[in-house]
């Protein structure tokens, strides 16, 4: 039979505010750009500094992936496309936010729908 050992508290992540926490100025989507992007400078500043001199940057670019699972997607087209009001999930949000206006999994938009029908 199990037993338990400790009783830890549990806790909660802070309130989300209401503005949300998305960047709302200029600057600091230019700072998250720059320190996205760091990688790559640093890189080249390396390469600089093997050379002994200022050199071409290289072709290189930092790769960003999103992965986003929520179960096989059959719902996706239902909770954006189709229902009123929209009721998308969390991960469907962040999915859309990445991709985009674009679909995947098979999922029709709307004016695809209409020549389709």
């Amino acid at each position: 039979m199990s037993e338990i050992t400790e009783n830890h508290a549990a806790w909660v992540p802070p309130p989300f505010p209401p503005q949300g926490r998305l960047p709302g100025r200029a600057l600091q989507v230019g700072q998250n750009c720059h320190q996205q992007n760091s990688d790559e400078r640093r890189y080249h500043q390396e390469l600089c500094l093997a050379a002994g001199r200022r050199v071409e940057p290289p072709c290189c670019k930092t790769l960003h992936i999103s992965l986003f699972f929520d179960g096989t997607g059959n719902n996706l087209n239902n909770d954006l496309l189709l229902s009123d009001p929209k009721h998308p999930t969390n991960i469907a949000r962040l999915f859309r936010a990445t991709i985009g206006d674009g679909t995947a999994g098979g999922s029709v938009s709307t004016a695809s729908r209409a020549s389709i029908q």
